[in-house]
C-alpha cells in the first residue's frame, strides 16, 4: 500500500492525503481514469477554440464551494477576512470584508 510522505502548506500528507480507492471504496483503473480525463480536457479545449469561454467559466463557477463561505485570504499586501461572494471570469475573488468593504482579490491564498 502506498503512503504519502512530506509536508505541503504546513500539513503532513500522511495525515490528510487520501486515495481514490479510499474515497470511493473500489479500485480505480488508472489507465481508464487518465483516458476519461484526457477526453474531457480535449472537449473543454475544443470549446475554448470555438470561443465558448463564458460557458466554460459558468460550468466551473457553479461547482465552486467557496462563494457564501467565510474565508481568510492572505494577499501580498496582508490578510483580508470576510465572506466570499463570487468569482469573476478572470478568476478574481469578490470578498466582502468584515467592515463591509467589497474587495476584488486577484492573488492570494484562500482558507476557510
Amino acid at each position: 500500500t502506498w503512503s504519502p510522505a512530506g509536508v505541503v502548506d504546513g500539513r503532513d500528507l500522511g495525515e490528510s492525503a487520501t486515495s481514490l480507492q479510499a474515497a470511493t471504496g473500489r479500485v480505480v483503473e488508472r489507465a481508464a481514469l487518465l483516458a476519461a480525463l484526457l477526453t474531457r480536457l480535449d472537449t473543454r479545449y475544443r470549446e475554448l477554440q470555438l470561443g465558448r469561454r463564458m460557458a466554460l467559466f459558468e460550468a466551473w463557477r457553479v461547482r465552486l464551494t467557496t462563494p457564501g463561505q467565510r474565508v481568510s485570504v492572505q494577499t501580498p499586501t496582508g490578510t483580508r477576512t470576510g465572506i466570499a461572494l463570487d468569482v469573476l471570469p478572470d478568476g478574481a475573488l469578490r470578498l466582502q470584508s468584515d467592515d463591509g468593504v467589497l474587495h476584488t482579490i486577484t492573488a492570494g491564498d484562500v482558507s476557510a
